[in-house]
């Protein structure tokens, strides 16, 4: 894997302190508009925030809802809200981490699969294989769950048999989290997301000043001393 150039770098770094800083920035925007008396604007502001589609840029709390549609069979909601998600956030990946954003909407549909059949929905199941079974179909590993609600054990099956295990499940969530972690740092955030890029700049500044005058102070002792021992240079 290539580096990034520092610059890079340093604007990556930045996103990400600024999008975990958002809630308090929420904060600032809502004084401001209280300030500004715009009342409106700030009821509209709180609205928006009660529907938040981006979950405030967390992380966990995307994954746990989607992982939730998929458990609750709330597929619509679940492909929805995908698409919603490739939309918002995954169209700006490199086109690298197509085949990544794929590989996780079919994971997510086999969870999906999996807790209709531990639920013994198999209505759920027929109905989704109704919609997109023949799109699936053109798949190879798609092709064995397309029988999938006539079998009477599938968690028996060894084809099967890892997706109704709860590694497989917890191992899908962590991936899963990994991955949005670092979709949204890759986005082109608004300036006042980058206020954190100044702040680590003056600290960075304040310990370099800082360790500069602890030098200095040591360079002072040490000349007091040799001069205090008559060690020092013998003056002209």
């Amino acid at each position: 894997m290539s580096q990034l150039s520092p610059a890079t770098a340093d604007y990556v770094l930045s996103a990400k302190a600024g999008i975990e800083s958002l809630e308090y920035i929420d904060d600032l925007l809502r004084e401001y508009l209280l300030f500004r008396g715009f009342t409106s604007t700030l009821q509209a502001f709180e609205s928006d925030l009660e529907q938040d589609r981006d979950q405030g840029f967390h992380a966990d709390k995307i994954v746990d809802e989607l992982l939730s549609m998929a458990r609750e069979l709330r597929v619509d909601s679940l492909q929805e809200y995908w698409k919603y998600l490739s939309f918002r956030f995954f169209s700006h990946l490199s086109p690298k981490y197509q085949r990544t954003t794929k590989m996780f909407e079919k994971r997510l549909l086999r969870l999906f699969l999996v807790s209709a059949a531990k639920a013994g929905r198999r209505h759920d199941i027929r109905t989704f294989m109704g919609r997109h079974g023949t799109e699936l179909g053109q798949q190879s590993d798609w092709i064995p769950w397309l029988g999938l609600e006539y079998i009477d054990q599938p968690h028996e099956r060894p084809e099967f048999e890892a997706y109704f295990a709860d590694e497989w499940a917890a191992s899908l969530r962590a991936a899963l989290a990994d991955f949005m972690q670092t979709v949204f740092p890759a986005m082109a955030v608004p300036r006042i997301l980058l206020f954190d890029k100044d702040r680590r700049e003056r600290e960075a500044l304040q310990r370099k000043l800082h360790i500069f005058e602890e030098h200095m102070r040591g360079e002072t002792k040490i000349t007091a001393h040799e001069v205090g021992d008559g060690s020092g240079p013998v003056g002209l």
